[in-house]
């Protein structure tokens, strides 16, 4: 009786192991101060300099910004937009499950750390081609970096979770296969 027990509450146990929280990378935004356009052409320059990918954000819109000239004296980058491909477009919904998530064996998902997202005025006239945008007209940038506290926090209590699991687990077959009759 007792061995059929355990062969019923098995399947259960496995059930609760897949429903305890998992570990999550998590990336973060951080929009380092403009400032004048010196100081935005050297957040610029030091940003390319660390091969991040650069989009422009205008409106709703997101393109890739190919081949970025900063040119500081002119105070405005030069590129050449293109369309974004799929492996820059994670953050546009804000990551998996819009919580700022990324899987950290998923190339598409890590291409994330490295982007950079100049945000701009909708009404720019943005168009696919060669593209100038000015100093002037750069709203906000977002450095897209890890999130070390947040993905920390998520191993350490999915690693307590899987452990309690895996704990409970053993008492219920202990108790499941326990006859003190015998």
């Amino acid at each position: 009786m007792r061995a059929l027990l355990t062969l019923q509450v098995f399947p259960f146990i496995i059930a609760l192991l897949f429903l305890l929280p998992g570990c999550a990378n998590y990336y973060k935004e951080v929009t380092p101060p403009l400032g004048s356009n010196n100081e935005r052409a050297a957040t610029l320059e030091m940003l390319k300099s660390e091969d991040r990918v650069f989009i422009l954000r205008e409106g709703n819109k997101a393109f890739l910004m190919q081949e970025p000239v900063i040119k500081k004296e002119l105070h405005k980058i030069d590129c050449r937009l293109d369309t974004l491909s799929s492996l820059h477009k994670l953050h546009l919904g804000l990551g998996r499950k819009g919580k700022m998530q990324y899987k950290k064996k998923i190339a598409a998902d890590k291409a994330v750390l490295k982007e950079v997202h100049i945000y701009t005025d909708p009404g720019n006239d943005v168009n696919l081609g060669n593209f100038s945008l000015s100093f002037e007209k750069i709203d906000k940038v977002e450095v897209l970096i890890k999130d070390k506290n947040k993905t920390g926090t998520s191993y350490f209590f999915g690693g307590a979770g899987i452990l309690a699991g895996l704990g409970l687990a053993a008492i219920i077959i202990f108790i499941a296969a326990y006859n003190p009759k015998e």
